[in-house]
């Protein structure tokens, strides 16, 4: 659960990072168990290390703040200041003049919890439907295999997540849609389904998702792909369905091996 605790305010050397480290550890195990399972704990030491190099980049260097940054990570992505998704959050982490470390992280534990309710949804049954949706989708294999442009890619994303399109409006969305392509078709052997694929995996995980330490097996399967001379999108829609599966199982209640 998002939270800010006053009494956390302490700064950090020596051990106490390492202490610190651990803490954060076991918490975010805690914050999402399916994203920590598929992770690991290397990934995740290793997700929480950038997340306390670049909230200090931010001004951020305190314990309640910082640990909010950490969760925002894995709610939006390891990218999120910069993902066009997440504008409200960019401008508080930009304004070094916004107040105090705690009164900026208020800010954004505010927005965030707007966000979540807009966008997620009561217990997030609005993302959950998106990620049944799309998981009903993809098992057409002739869904999303002509060359579409991203007017037609926005308009099928508002259609999954009509709460997130409505809370984003129209701009923000295109920018992410154009990020996507542009990211996709610098592929060789991309097709048009490998690029919906892409857009929808970067609106789910962040637009830096193909390279993100919580999520090291989309990085791992375009390279090794593209590497091999392999099909680029259909060896990602596989490890983007088991990883789906596994989080709808997961919030089902049902199996998860």
């Amino acid at each position: 659960m998002l939270r800010i605790h006053t009494e956390q305010m302490t700064q950090f050397r020596g051990t106490a990072r390492t202490a610190f480290e651990e803490e954060m550890r076991a918490h975010l195990a805690r914050f999402s168990p399916p994203l920590y399972r598929a992770t690991g704990e290397a990934g995740m030491l290793a997700t929480i290390r950038l997340g306390m190099r670049d909230a200090a980049d931010h001004g951020l260097t305190l314990r309640g703040p910082l640990r909010l940054y950490l969760e925002l990570m894995l709610l939006f992505g390891s990218h999120f200041p910069s993902d066009p998704q997440h504008p409200q959050l960019r401008a508080i982490l930009v304004d070094r003049d916004g107040g105090s470390q705690m009164q900026r992280a208020d800010r954004l534990f505010a927005a965030t919890m707007a966000y979540r309710r807009s966008v997620g949804g009561p217990n997030d049954e609005h993302t959950l439907r998106a990620l049944r949706t799309i998981h009903s989708e993809a098992q057409d294999p002739g869904r999303f295999t002509e060359p579409r442009d991203a007017a037609a890619i926005l308009a099928d994303l508002a259609r999954i997540h009509p709460e997130k399109a409505a809370h984003l409006g129209e701009a923000p969305l295109l920018a992410l849609v154009d990020a996507a392509l542009a990211h996709a078709r610098r592929l060789p052997g991309s097709t048009p389904r490998g690029e919906t694929l892409l857009v929808v995996m970067m609106l789910a995980f962040g637009h830096g998702c193909a390279d993100d330490p919580l999520y090291p097996w989309i990085g791992a399967t375009l390279t090794r792909a593209v590497a091999e001379g392999a099909p680029w999108p259909r060896r990602l829609e596989r490890k983007a369905m088991t990883w789906l599966r596994h989080v709808l199982a997961h919030f089902d209640g049902g199996p998860r091996a």
